[in-house]
């Protein structure tokens, strides 16, 4: 029976105790939340005011700058100097400048660069080219071998002009081949002129 009563006293001093516990836990969440809405309000207020306060350093700023207005003007006027001279020389301006020269000389590298990586279609549509006036020749050439065949004189020299207005004389007939050729060539120094 002793041991009963022991156990009653026991449970009603562990249920004070957890009484007491979530009291004490209540005020003690009661008061962190008072704290954080006066932090949430301090820095609400605060921060409301960083507005005047970037006003207020800039008009610092501006006053401060005015107030050594010969001197600012003084240090720009060095600076302008310093980077117009570093330009010059960086660039290595001599009217004209050199470096820009050296611009030009690239691009022009590049355009011969270009062409020959090109040259594959442009050779490609030059036979095409070629073979269009191959078989132009060889009906132009048909037409004097019949003209010959009729016992018309053959002049000392054959004339055969194509759509690009280039002629060929020749102390005798030219085959197809040749003539291609003779186009050939003559385009091909036709295009290092342009």
């Amino acid at each position: 029976m002793e041991l009963e009563g022991m156990k009653t006293e026991t449970e009603k001093k562990i249920n004070e105790l957890r009484t007491k516990t979530a009291n004490q836990l209540r005020i003690y969440q009661s008061e962190w939340r008072t704290a954080m809405i006066n932090v949430k309000g301090s820095v609400k207020n605060e921060m409301a005011e960083m507005p005047s306060i970037g006003e207020y350093a800039i008009s610092g700023l501006i006053a401060g700058l005015l107030s050594r207005k010969a001197e600012l003007i003084a240090v720009a006027a060095e600076l302008a100097s310093i980077v117009s001279g570093t330009f010059q020389e960086e660039l290595d301006i001599h009217s004209p400048s050199r470096v820009f020269k050296g611009f030009g000389i690239n691009i022009n590298e590049g355009l011969i660069q270009g062409i020959q990586e090109s040259s594959k279609q442009l050779n490609r549509v030059m036979r095409n080219v070629y073979g269009s006036m191959t078989n132009s020749t060889q009906k132009m050439i048909q037409a004097n071998n019949n003209i010959n065949s009729n016992n018309v004189p053959v002049p000392n020299h054959t004339t055969i002009e194509n759509n690009y207005n280039m002629q060929f004389y020749s102390p005798k007939a030219l085959d197809p081949y040749e003539t291609a050729r003779q186009n050939r060539n003559a385009l091909r120094e036709l295009s290092l002129q342009v």
